[in-house]
């Protein structure tokens, strides 16, 4: 497990991290804890208040969350950007960005998406739109 996730999972579960050698101040990542805790209800606004404070050492900041939050069971998947199958082909064909091309695989039909896949796959760059 990572260092960040030792952090959290001190702060959520064990409580006892005061004499540990695995929790070192430098290897605190305050973004990934603030992150993890506006992921939950119950945590949101510690996440908030904290954020406001980022100039604090890594050791204020860890000690903010161990003194204020409940100990609790917490997990959830961490969001993360869906990929859409076509649009790498959209981005080729057309020559634009990720936004953009998502943009464009709304309007097209499935049908226009093979072809695009046809085109694309047989090596073939497209000169005229």
């Amino acid at each position: 497990m990572s260092g960040a996730f030792l952090y959290i999972n001190a702060i959520n579960a064990s409580k006892d991290v005061i004499g540990t050698k695995e929790l070192d101040e430098k290897n605190y990542d305050p973004f990934i804890t603030n992150r993890n805790y506006s992921l939950f209800v119950d945590t949101v606004m510690y996440s908030n208040e904290i954020n406001k404070c980022y100039q604090l050492d890594n050791k204020l900041q860890f000690d903010y969350y161990l003194n204020s939050i409940r100990p609790s069971k917490r997990f959830v998947k961490w969001p993360k950007k869906e990929r859409v199958e076509d649009i790498d082909v959209i981005m080729i064909y057309y020559k634009v960005n990720y936004n953009r091309a998502l943009e464009i695989s709304r309007v097209l039909t499935a049908d226009q998406k093979d072809y695009l896949k046809t085109k694309i796959i047989k090596g073939g760059a497209n000169d005229s739109k």
